[in-house]
C-alpha cells in the first residue's frame, strides 16, 4: 500500500508539471492518471493489467532499451586503442569469438521470444 501511495504522489507531481509547462497537458495527464489506482499499460488496441512487479521490470527494460541506443550514439566516434593495439592473430580470435557470442546471443532473443510469445505475461484483461 505504501509503494502505491508513493506511485501517486509522483503520478500528481507529473500531473501538476505538465498542467504548467505542456499545451497538450490533457492527453499527457491522463496517460499518467492511469498509473494511478490499479496500474494499468495501454496499447493501441487492448487494455493490460500490470501488478506492480511487471510494471517495474518493465520501465527498467525501457531504460536499458535507451541507454543502449544513447550509448551506441555517444561512443560511435570514440577511438578504439584496445583494438589498435592487438596484432593480427589476436584480432582473428577476438573476431572469431565475436561471432560465436554474436550467435548465443542471437538464439538467445529466440528463445526469449518465443517464451514471451507462448506464456504470454501481459494477458488482456
Amino acid at each position: 500500500m505504501a509503494v502505491q501511495n508513493i506511485v501517486d504522489n509522483v503520478c500528481d507531481t507529473i500531473v501538476n508539471a505538465l498542467k504548467q509547462f505542456d499545451s497538450n497537458g490533457k492527453k499527457n495527464i491522463h496517460r499518467i492518471k492511469m498509473l494511478k489506482g490499479p496500474l494499468k499499460v495501454r496499447g493501441l488496441s487492448h487494455s493490460y493489467t500490470c501488478n506492480l512487479t511487471t510494471m517495474i521490470c518493465a520501465h527498467f527494460g525501457l531504460i536499458y532499451c535507451i541507454t543502449c541506443l544513447v550509448y551506441l550514439i555517444v561512443t560511435r566516434c570514440a577511438g578504439t586503442p584496445f583494438m589498435d593495439s592487438l596484432t593480427e592473430d589476436q584480432k582473428k580470435i577476438k573476431k572469431e569469438s565475436a561471432r560465436v557470442r554474436g550467435q548465443a546471443f542471437l538464439l538467445s532473443a529466440i528463445v526469449g521470444f518465443v517464451l514471451v510469445h507462448v506464456l504470454k505475461p501481459f494477458k488482456e484483461a
